[in-house]
């Protein structure tokens, strides 16, 4: 899942250093020629320098050291069209009294950074400031700290614990808080499990995302919302219970939790239920998310549900067999992308392109009450070789079932063979 980008105005350039070539004018001109040579050479050992705040500079050195100098705000970036001119080279950052933000996007993908000096200067950390440097292994947050934005160290897979006098940094180092939003887990091999601190309301978008080591998590009573992504790509998180504070789940929560068996809600939550560990609405008419790892090659959707969310299914590498009811009107993008359902019984009003290009899909039967098959449903479904129909239906798209190479029916012939 892709983090939103901002566009930032910038103003910053890039100056590279030049090395100038002299000759020998005249013999009595050398002295004063090799002066103004010296005296015009940049630093020996400085590859690149340039703004990087209206009162910033950077200098980058030939050892991957990269410098700070200067007062005020850093300016902020982005992953795609304002990328930081230092580019992803970077080893070590030293940041010097005075700067008062490290920048949105700054060290965004230095996969080699692996250390990095915060002064007690420094107020805000940007979002994304820090995101996939994998091989950060330790930062110091100050006290002086008081905003971390969004996956400002998300994806940082070397490190096992923050450390500092920020107030924001959990008792175990493991979690960051930016007052009581929970902003990021620490996401090396050694942050298994996380405890989130009871006063927190918020976990915030993208707080555990990639937090592939994590096999544990506790959540408070307190909580009241779950970002955008919040536990995405938690591979090792087996399960997760949801306290009955919650009153808000954003999409791709749980996303990409391969492990993931079950979804528990408290009784007592007024807004999502769980049955089976499979995570509903309130009232069970919308499928949010069924883990990756449930038990059980089967699963009938519920004949209450009417809406399944997009990639609700997505990644369910054992889920073979589907039954959706009639009751259901609504099917997200990609809900059952990467499941490997080979049999399927739908009894929707119109049967959409929700499985088009599914290789593994064998067979297929609508179910009575079905009213339409819509243009290129099941095209591309190689492995499709059987497929009934029922007389309700009254209506075949356009390339319903093309490029299905051992299906047996042809378009236009009806199971019943009353077409």
């Amino acid at each position: 899942m892709m983090h939103r980008i901002f566009s930032l105005m910038s103003g910053h350039s890039h100056v590279h250093p030049m090395k100038s070539l002299w000759g020998v004018l005249a013999l009595v001109a050398v002295l004063a020629v090799a002066a103004l040579a010296v005296s015009s050479a940049p630093e020996s050992d400085a590859e690149a320098r340039g703004a990087c705040g209206n009162d910033l500079s950077w200098t980058l050195y030939d050892d991957g050291t990269l410098g700070i100098q200067g007062t005020g705000p850093m300016y902020d970036y982005d992953y795609l069209n304002n990328c930081a001119p230092w580019g992803t080279g970077v080893e070590s950052v030293t940041i010097s009294s005075g700067v008062t933000s490290i920048g949105s996007y700054a060290f965004y993908g230095c996969p080699v950074l692996s250390s990095v000096s915060i002064l007690s200067s420094v107020t805000s950390i940007g979002e994304g400031a820090f995101e996939g440097c994998t091989s950060l292994s330790s930062v110091e947050i100050p006290s002086s700290v008081v905003e971390i934005g969004v996956s400002a160290f998300s994806g940082c897979t070397s490190l096992d614990r923050f450390s500092g006098t920020y107030v924001g940094i959990s008792s175990d180092g493991v979690l960051l808080r930016s007052e009581r939003v929970l902003v990021s887990c620490a996401a090396g091999p050694g942050a298994t499990s996380a405890v989130i601190p009871n006063s927190t309301t918020s976990i915030g978008s993208y707080a555990f995302y990639n937090c592939s080591f994590l096999s544990s998590v506790t959540i408070p009573s307190n909580v009241k919302t779950i970002g955008v992504s919040a536990f995405e790509g938690c591979t090792s998180l087996s399960s997760v219970t949801i306290p009955s504070s919650v009153t808000s789940i954003k999409s791709d929560a749980f996303s990409g939790c391969s492990s993931l068996e079950a979804i528990d809600v408290d009784s007592g939550n007024a807004e999502y239920s769980s049955s089976d560990g499979v995570l509903f609405d309130k009232a069970k008419t919308v499928l949010i998310a069924y883990p990756a790892m449930k038990q059980g090659t089967e699963y009938s959707v519920p004949a209450t549900v009417t809406s399944i969310v997009a990639y609700a299914f997505s990644g369910c590498a054992s889920l073979s067999s589907v039954t959706i009811p009639s009751s259901v009107t609504s099917i997200g993008d990609g809900a059952f992308s990467g499941c490997p359902v080979s049999s399927l019984a739908i009894g929707t009003r119109t049967v959409g392109e929700w499985f088009s290009g599914f290789g593994s899909l064998e067979s297929v039967t609508v179910l009575d009450g079905a009213q339409e098959i819509a243009g290129y449903a099941f095209s591309g479904c190689a492995s499709l070789s059987s497929v009934t129909i029922p007389s309700s239906v009254t209506s075949i798209g356009d390339g319903a079932f093309s490029g299905c190479p051992v299906l047996s029916l042809a378009d236009g012939d009806r199971a019943d063979g009353a077409w």
